[in-house]
């Protein structure tokens, strides 16, 4: 078959002058290295998009790798706060054991003299609180009282009223101390008579 095709290419050369097939040639190489061309384009093209492709996968793996260093650094400090968390769980633990048998042998403590005057002071504390209110709830009815009776006519200060209440009361008393002087002498005098 090769015989016979050779055979057809030499018998269309065979009715051609030679200016027609070097035309014929000059053509099909023009055809062949346009196609050649946009091959080789196609080719280039290709062999960039391979190239950034492995720039690519090569910055992947680079990535990749940080990754994993990444990686392996975190769980190495996972591992090392699990550790300490579990020290930690151990000391509280400890520390509660130690909290709790304080507690208990402090329940089983009877209080100390400082405590029971600690508790007395306390309660006398109490008292006085007690006491300093009922004498304000008192100086409270008397300031009312007496703003009431200022109301009525009387223009009275409640300080003024109190203190000449405590003057009255101050007079009272020295003559109370006057008498008794009185009759102290006189009971002396009739001693030394009898």
């Amino acid at each position: 078959m090769k015989g016979a095709k050779a055979g057809a290419g030499t018998s269309i050369y065979a009715s051609q002058d030679v200016k027609n097939i070097l035309k014929q040639w000059y053509r099909d190489l023009a055809e062949d290295a346009k196609n050649f061309e946009t091959h080789a384009n196609k080719v280039y093209t290709w062999d960039q998009q391979l190239k950034e492709n492995q720039r690519a996968l090569e910055s992947v793996v680079d990535r990749m790798h940080g990754i994993l260093v990444a990686q392996d650094d975190l769980q190495s400090m996972c591992d090392e706060i699990e550790t300490y968390q579990q020290k930690i769980a151990s000391e509280i633990e400890d520390l509660q054991t130690s909290v709790d048998k304080e507690i208990a042998g402090l329940s089983e403590e009877k209080p100390s003299a400082d405590d029971e005057e600690r508790e007395e002071t306390f309660k006398l504390a109490e008292n006085l609180e007690a006491a300093v209110g009922q004498m304000e709830a008192t100086l409270q009815k008397l300031s009312t009282n007496l703003s009431g009776k200022a109301a009525d006519g009387e223009t009275v200060d409640p300080v003024m009223k109190v203190i000449a209440i405590l003057n009255h009361h101050y007079e009272n008393l020295a003559w109370i101390d006057e008498k008794s002087r009185e009759i102290n002498n006189e009971m002396n005098a009739l001693r030394r008579v009898l």
